[in-house]
């Protein structure tokens, strides 16, 4: 995950600011708010949540937090903090952590290992969005 996190500081910084609060797909999430989606819920609240036996994302709040994120630097900062608590939480999760069940807002309760395996999927996912945006970027110019 650390390097995948370092490929996506890259993409990051690759994305055009003024552009960081934009729909490129109608009902698609801005980048600010895919960026705020994946290191707020997968890197930071899921470990932590692995830890507690339950987690509380919030997604309803992500839109609030992308829009006081208007700068690159501010996003690189929120990610760094994001990445900060949940290496932390990371470094806390014991076998028995990953064995336990643990309840979520999205109407299921799976074991610790089953939400580590979901969050590398999500984070690959929504990656993957950043990259189509970033690419859409590219062809058009910035």
């Amino acid at each position: 995950m650390r390097q995948r996190h370092g490929i996506t500081l890259r993409l990051i910084d690759s994305l055009p600011e003024a552009k960081l609060h934009t729909h490129p797909i109608p009902g698609m999430r801005t980048p600010a708010e895919i960026i705020v989606h994946i290191y707020n819920v997968l890197i930071d609240e899921i470990p932590r949540g692995i830890v507690a036996g339950a987690i509380r994302a919030d997604e309803s709040a992500e839109g609030a937090i992308a829009a006081d994120l208007k700068t690159k630097a501010d996003v690189m900062k929120f990610v760094e903090k994001s990445w900060n608590a949940g290496n932390a939480a990371i470094a806390a999760i014991t076998d028995q952590h990953l064995s336990a069940t643990v309840s979520t807002p999205w109407n299921m309760s799976l074991p610790g290992w089953m939400m580590m395996g979901i969050t590398n999927d999500e984070y690959l996912h929504h990656r993957g969005q950043l990259y189509c945006f970033a690419r859409l970027s590219a062809r058009r110019g910035r």
